[in-house]
């Protein structure tokens, strides 16, 4: 098995889902959000990701289109394009 190196104050219940064989996470990053709507900001991604956490519709589940209607949702985007 490999081994991965994660802070001291990691949570150990979330570290052992996350190596098991038995648990699937999808893992989403600002980065992410960015390259799916490029002219928002670090904290509008950061937005986009919370909103996503607490509102996506599991039947769908997260993917670039439905990043990028959360984004519009949120934010005016054209005024983002400036």
């Amino acid at each position: 098995m490999k081994t991965i190196q994660v802070p001291d104050d990691f949570d150990e219940y979330l570290l052992e889902k996350m190596v098991s064989k038995d648990w699937l996470s999808e893992w989403w990053h600002i980065d992410d959000v960015k390259g799916s709507v490029p002219n928002l900001t670090d904290q509008q991604a950061r937005d986009v990701l919370e909103s996503l956490g607490r509102y996506h519709d599991a039947n769908l589940g997260i993917n670039w289109e439905v990043i990028q209607s959360t984004a519009d949702q949120l934010f005016d985007l054209e005024e983002c394009e400036e």
